[in-house]
């Protein structure tokens, strides 16, 4: 193929000039005021002719309206910027100063930045002037998206509601966190939607409001789906194109001021999907309800759910993945018992996650657990009947046998997860064997065992390694699945975390 050099100019007047950067095939721009008033034009150079040969595209004009797809994105990471949109401190009624930017953000990564308010108009306050409409989504889909990380003391200690973006108030959309945790937010034109779905108090979390034009609003926490309202659009829409970040702002005072970390705010044209929200790069430790190392003790540093030893003798720590693990003795009758509270690994309706390494040392009794809550449509993880595998059920029976051997003395790697109302995954080795359908989890008052299962008589006691066990209250992605498995090196859930 004949290489071919892209040039794309902007001509705001003064004639045509190179737009630094862009120089390939495509180009997205945000549209700007100014550039609602350019032109634009590729010039598509063959440099392997001689001369060179040149075609130049003919002018394209913006057209002002909602822009389809991700619309605005604001990272946060040393500026307030997404593309040519810059938030600015204050609004048409102010001059409040902009939030800090602080080195704290999902993906824990260095130099990743936030942007840090503190619940009053004084801690700073984000605004753009939306000039070409492009965010006016009053007869189409529209996506919300954010990153928070709740401050200490409430998202919004004195006031009904911490607001993390809002749209044209008040006669536009917005989404909040009011003072007991409960995620809400607007439609457009003053529909206000109240929820019962917390979001959690500490760590960062994920939040999505998906509005689909005259049929429900979906709310998201984590990338799970926590509740749904009708969406019915209000009689007073928007003439104001004022985006705010971080509080809500009329003619009057800043209001409902959030207090907390806000990154990664994405707004949308569209109704996504969850596939399709920004979730990742994030925390491997969201929504992480226990972890346990095993490294010569039973503790739970990421949860508080010390594990309790049980058998006829103390539990024996043997060389593991990662430093220790436990190695369980069935003639002694031994498990590790997840500390209280039991209904922490109450998981019904939703999503859950396992991963652990582990080694088989014999298979001598059928349905032999690794990890178990309870029969039935609760979830368990273990040996498949009387075969040389392992299988998992999750708000669902097991699918059709695919797992490998693993009874073969050496140390495996294996995730367990179910993802609420579409499909349960057991991986092993870094791969995924087998799929099933349609589960969903219901409650019990067992507690979680590893290496045993609460619900039968005797409890199908484990024989070999357990080590660097995890449970999460959402289902984990391929893409974490894969750093765990670490091209079978293998990772830390603690060095992840």
């Amino acid at each position: 193929p004949v290489p071919v050099n892209y040039q794309w100019q902007r001509n705001d007047g003064a004639g045509f000039g190179d737009i630094a950067g862009a120089t390939g095939s495509s180009w997205s721009l945000l549209p700007t005021a100014a550039d609602m008033m350019a032109s634009f034009r590729v010039v598509v150079t063959v440099p392997a002719t001689d001369p060179n040969q040149s075609l130049i595209s003919g002018a394209v004009n913006l057209v002002e309206g909602p822009v389809p797809g991700t619309a605005l994105h604001f990272a946060f990471d040393g500026d307030y910027c997404s593309g040519a949109a810059c938030l600015t401190g204050g609004s048409p009624a102010g001059a409040e100063a902009l939030p800090p930017l602080v080195d704290d953000s999902p993906s824990g990564a260095a130099g990743d930045q936030s942007a840090s308010f503190n619940g009053t108009a004084a801690g700073g306050i984000g605004y753009w002037y939306d000039a070409s409409g492009m965010i006016n989504y009053d007869d189409q889909d529209y996506t919300l998206e954010a990153w928070v990380k709740i401050g200490e003391g409430g998202p919004s200690p004195g006031n009904a509601k911490g607001l993390i973006l809002g749209y044209g108030i008040p006669g536009g959309y917005s989404m909040w966190i009011r003072e007991d945790g409960t995620i809400g937010g607007t439609t457009y034109g003053i529909v206000d939607l109240f929820t019962s779905a917390v979001v959690p108090a500490t760590g960062w979390h994920h939040v999505a409001q998906v509005h689909q034009i005259g049929t429900e609003v979906r709310f998201y926490i984590d990338g799970e789906l926590a509740q749904v309202l009708p969406e019915t659009r209000g009689v007073n829409p928007t003439t104001d194109n004022n985006l705010y970040v971080g509080y809500e702002r009329g003619s009057g005072a800043p209001l409902n001021p959030f207090n907390g970390l806000i990154d990664r705010v994405r707004i949308s044209g569209s109704a996504l999907t969850p596939e399709e929200f920004d979730l990742t790069p994030g925390p491997l430790g969201l929504g992480m309800v226990a972890y346990w190392p095993f490294d010569g003790n039973l503790a739970d540093p990421v949860g508080g759910h010390d594990g309790v030893g049980h058998g006829s003798e103390p539990i024996a720590f043997d060389a593991g993945m990662f430093g220790q693990g436990v190695d369980l003795d069935p003639s002694l009758l031994q498990y590790v018992e997840a500390g209280a509270p039991e209904a922490d690994f109450d998981m019904g309706g939703g999503s859950v996650s396992m991963s652990m390494w582990f080694r088989v040392d014999n298979f001598d009794v059928s349905w032999q657990a690794l990890i178990a809550k309870g029969e039935g449509t609760n979830y368990r993880l273990a040996r498949r009947a009387e075969t040389g595998t392992i299988g998992y059920a999750g708000g669902v029976g097991e699918p059709a046998q695919a797992a490998p051997d693993v009874n073969d003395g050496e140390i495996h790697h294996v995730v367990a997860l179910t993802r609420a109302g579409v499909q349960t995954e057991l991986w092993i080795d870094g791969t995924l064997y087998e799929v099933g359908a349609n589960p969903t989890i219901t409650d019990n008052d067992q507690p979680l065992l590893i290496g045993a299962n609460p619900d039968t008589s005797p409890l199908r006691y484990w024989n070999g390694l357990i080590d660097d066990v995890g449970v999460w209250s959402r289902a984990l992605s391929a893409a974490e699945i894969a750093k765990l498995w670490n091209g079978g090196a293998g990772a830390s859930i603690g060095d992840l975390v």
